[in-house]
């Protein structure tokens, strides 16, 4: 400033407002920031209350829901009912949690006709900027989800003590949150193919096949050294080969403590 023969006070007030500058740049930003996220969440509540109506009103669909699991439920807990605790026993436990496994996959076909039917809808209004996509999809996901839980449960509870499962809270409960978890993942997969998909026949051919894919090379009928080196890659790919190691690997080390 010397050498330039300014003084500081000529100075300070164009410093002043370049700060007052930024820091009204900073705040607009923040406030538009806070804006969005506004938006998004009353979009993301008003699509998932229209979609829990759009669930709930549709009562063959929910009458389904609650009665295939008892049913399913007290055919598999008929067949393995009160497995024995030896080596045939620990077959057979083996054997009821591949199918408990599998079946996860198999009831999720349900959610791609209902997610197809809203295809036109979403196309209108999102052509329309009524809502974005992120909370479209998630309220999609998150209205089904206590339809996916109660639906869990009951195969759960239906199966579970007819079986003769280890009767001890710290173990049902591991096991049903993985079985949970195993059977929203399943239908998380669907809702992604029923959006990948042209059409709902073309979506449920595609998760047929995947379900036959993962259950093949789950390790259940073929294990891992009996599983072609150039295939062995869906080993890690298959959905269902991760709760089922673990809640095996939890009943038998269960009997051995017995």
């Amino acid at each position: 400033q010397r050498r330039l023969g300014t003084s500081t006070a000529w100075a300070r007030p164009c410093h002043d407002h370049l700060v007052f500058g930024r820091f009204f740049v900073v705040q607009v930003v923040r406030l538009e920031r806070l804006r969005r996220r506004a938006l998004v969440l009353l979009q993301l509540r008003e699509l998932l209350r229209v979609q829990w109506r759009y669930h709930r009103r549709d009562h063959a669909l929910l009458r389904t829901r609650l009665a295939v699991p008892v049913v399913f439920g007290l055919i598999v807990g008929s067949l393995f009912f009160h497995v024995a605790d030896d080596q045939a026993g620990a077959r057979g436990r083996i054997g009821l949690i591949f199918i408990a496994t599998v079946y996860c996959g198999s009831v999720s076909t349900i959610a791609i006709p209902k997610v197809v039917a809203t295809r036109a809808v979403f196309f209108r209004e999102h052509t329309s900027n009524t809502f974005r996509l992120r909370p479209y999809f998630l309220a999609q996901m998150l209205a089904e989800l206590p339809f996916v839980l109660v639906q869990g449960m009951l195969f759960l509870l239906t199966m579970y003590w007819m079986v003769g499962l280890t009767g001890d809270a710290a173990h049902f409960f591991a096991f049903a949150a993985c079985f949970l978890l195993c059977t929203v993942a399943c239908f998380a997969f669907a809702h992604l193919l029923a959006v990948l998909a042209p059409n709902a026949d073309t979506g449920t051919i595609i998760l047929a096949t995947s379900n036959s894919v993962f259950t093949l090379f789950c390790g259940f009928m073929l294990p891992y050294a009996s599983i072609p080196t150039f295939w062995r890659w869906l080993y890690y790919a298959s959905m269902y080969r991760y709760p089922l190691g673990f809640l095996v690997s939890s009943e038998l080390l269960s009997l051995i403590h017995i």
